[in-house]
């Protein structure tokens, strides 16, 4: 049981799990609250956490959610990237990114700051039509309903595992500087299974290439605390702006930058604005062409 509240007449997050908790207690029989977290072990879900059913109270304005955790885990760890960057971009939000900049796996995408590879692998699966999530657990495989009906669940799986995955339609790469950040990319594109539908390659933007006339270059560079001064942040952007029409003319860039940014920051013209939350920091994805 975990409770939180926001500008609620009733605040005493204690007493309102405990309430709550009383009632379950009635309703399904022996219940116990959860231990105590600090808002990072909550965040990682820890081995104890994840062997439960947690249920979540959350008050924001005096109107009352309550959910059962259906995940454990948290659900943006698809179980392939086991080796992150300084400020990994979960998986989920970069699958999200692609869908907000109108990516399809028929066009061409390239990431120049690819990091340990979470847009080109997202996108490698997408592409495969693989099902995301297929080599982890859930939560809700414990459930009474769900264990009630093992077959069914093995079959389930067992199609998604016996698909075949499609052939990748068109170039996906990536490219980071950092010669280290390449070869944890490339693991997990392999634990992924779509390490053969991606190019890695160790380089600086500045020296890149287009893999093709068009597609989508596809970026989330360093803001927040990787760097922290507002007039680097502008300088950066501005340099990234005309790296990106210098070395992908024709193309499409879909860019992760600070919520505070203005529009014109990269130079470039702005067909589309999604503001979007990474690692609790107000961001936004601005969507440009790079004629």
């Amino acid at each position: 049981m975990r409770a939180t509240t926001s500008r609620c007449r009733l605040y005493h997050t204690g007493a309102i799990a405990e309430q709550v908790l009383l009632g379950l207690g009635d309703a399904v029989g022996e219940v116990r609250m959860a231990p105590k977290a600090s808002a990072r072990e909550d965040e990682e879900a820890d081995a104890d956490a994840a062997a439960t059913t947690t249920v979540y109270v959350r008050g924001v304005a005096d109107r009352f959610t309550l959910s059962v955790d259906a995940s454990g885990e948290l659900l943006h760890r698809r179980g392939a990237r086991t080796e992150v960057s300084a400020a990994p971009l979960r998986e989920t939000l970069a699958a999200g990114v692609l869908a907000l900049a109108g990516w399809s796996p028929d066009e061409p995408l390239y990431d120049p700051m690819c990091g340990a590879g979470t847009f080109p692998i997202e996108a490698a699966l997408r592409a495969q039509g693989r099902a995301p999530g297929l080599a982890r657990a859930f939560a809700f495989e414990r459930w009474p309903l769900f264990a009630a009906h093992p077959e069914l669940a093995r079959a389930i799986l067992d199609e998604a595992r016996a698909r075949p995955p499609s052939p990748v339609a068109a170039p996906i790469a990536g490219s980071d500087r950092d010669a280290r950040l390449v070869e944890s990319a490339r693991r997990n594109a392999a634990r992924a299974g779509v390490d053969a539908g991606i190019t890695f390659a160790c380089a600086d933007l500045a020296v890149v290439r287009a893999p093709a006339p068009t597609g989508l270059v596809v970026a989330n560079p360093p803001y927040g605390r990787r760097l922290s001064d507002p007039r680097r942040i502008d300088r950066a952007y501005r340099d990234l702006g005309r790296a990106l029409r210098a070395r992908f003319p024709g193309w499409r860039a879909a860019v992760l930058a600070p919520a505070r940014l203005p529009s014109d920051a990269l130079g470039l013209p702005v067909t589309a604005r999604f503001p979007l939350v990474n690692g609790g920091l107000r961001v936004v994805l601005v969507v440009c062409p790079l004629a």
